[in-house]
C-alpha cells in the first residue's frame, strides 16, 4: 500500500531540498521496485493525468493556433489511451535512465548498482516530471518544463558521487554521456514508434 503522505512529502522535498531528501531516502538504498511502487508510479500517474486533462481543456486554444498557422488540426486522441501510453512510456523511460546512469557510473570509476541508479534517477527527475504536467499551458508550460529539466539535471550532477560513486572529477562526463545516450535512444524510439510518441503535448 502506497503511503500517500510520505510520497507527497518526498515529492515536495525533492523540489525544495533535494540533497537532504536524497540522503534521507538512500540510507539504506531501497530495492528499485519499492521506489517504483511508492514514488515513481504515483508521481507519473499524477503528472500524466494532469497533463492530459490540461491538453483537453486547452484544445480550443491549440485549434486556433493550428488554424492561424495554416496547419492541419491533429486528432487529440482518446484520453484513456493517452494516459495509459504516457504512464507506460515514462515508467520505462526512468528504468532506462537508471540503466544508462549505472552503466556510465561503472565505466567512470563508480558503481554500476541498478537500485542506487534507479533511486537517483527517480528522485532527481521529480521536478522535471512535475513540470511536465503543466507543459500544455502555452509558453508558461514550456518555460516551467525546461526549468524542471535543468533543475533535475543539476540534482543528477550533484548527487551522482554519493549515490553511484562517480568520482567528482568525472561528474560532468558522466552526466553528458548519460544525457546524449538518452537523447539518441529517444530519437530511435520516436523513429520506430512514430505517431504513438509524437502526439500533441506528449
Amino acid at each position: 500500500m502506497v503511503d500517500i503522505a510520505m510520497t507527497a512529502s518526498r515529492i515536495v522535498g525533492m523540489v525544495t531540498k533535494p540533497q537532504a531528501t536524497l540522503a534521507d531516502h538512500s540510507r539504506p538504498v531501497p530495492p528499485w521496485h519499492v521506489v517504483a511502487r511508492e514514488h515513481v508510479l504515483p508521481l507519473i500517474v499524477l503528472s500524466v493525468v494532469v497533463q492530459i486533462a490540461l491538453m483537453w481543456m486547452l484544445w480550443p486554444v491549440y485549434e486556433t493556433i493550428y488554424q492561424s498557422a495554416g496547419m492541419a488540426i491533429p486528432d487529440p486522441g482518446n484520453p484513456v489511451v493517452e494516459i495509459a501510453l504516457g504512464v507506460a512510456m515514462r515508467f520505462a523511460g526512468i528504468a532506462f535512465w537508471a540503466l544508462v546512469i549505472g552503466f556510465f557510473a561503472g565505466t567512470l570509476g563508480g558503481r554500476n548498482d541498478f537500485n542506487a541508479a534507479y533511486l537517483l534517477v527517480a528522485l532527481a527527475l521529480t521536478p522535471y516530471i512535475l513540470a511536465s504536467a503543466l507543459l500544455p499551458i502555452p509558453v508558461v508550460g514550456f518555460v516551467l518544463w525546461l526549468s524542471g529539466l535543468v533543475y533535475a539535471l543539476v540534482i543528477l550532477y550533484r548527487a551522482a558521487p554519493a549515490l553511484v560513486g562517480v568520482p567528482r572529477e568525472n561528474r560532468a562526463k558522466h552526466l553528458v554521456l548519460s544525457l546524449v545516450s538518452m537523447l539518441l535512444a529517444g530519437l530511435a524510439v520516436a523513429l520506430l514508434l512514430g505517431p504513438l510518441v509524437t502526439r500533441p503535448m506528449m
